[in-house]
């Protein structure tokens, strides 16, 4: 079905919470189960976040520019056609990183 991946991504960090860190999907109702999971979870501290939090890290490791990590993440988005307003909304959500000037206004 189509939330398969999601189901079978959260009975995983059901059976397997301290293996995890992140869990990574772009659906904002699958991140909110996958959360609620790690939230119910003993001293676990991960988190379910979206595609473009990968290239967060990078950039919060010294890996790339803040340059460069916005104009990947305006790429993915593109390439994988997230260009709706809450596939948007949902790639931005807990980055903190402003890339207005690197991105046009539609891809934030």
């Amino acid at each position: 079905g189509e939330d398969a991946g999601e189901r079978s991504v959260k009975m995983e960090i059901e059976q397997n919470t301290e293996l995890y860190r992140f869990a990574i999907l772009m659906d904002a109702h699958g991140r909110r189960a996958i959360n609620r999971v790690f939230g119910d979870a003993e001293e676990t501290t991960g988190k379910a976040v979206a595609p473009t939090f990968l290239l967060y890290l990078l950039l919060d490791d010294g890996g790339c520019t803040v340059a460069e990590f916005c104009q990947a993440c305006g790429e993915m988005l593109r390439g994988e056609g997230w260009t709706g307003y809450q596939a948007i909304q949902a790639a931005w959500e807990a980055i903190p990183v402003d890339c207005s000037q690197y991105l046009p206004d539609n891809l934030f």
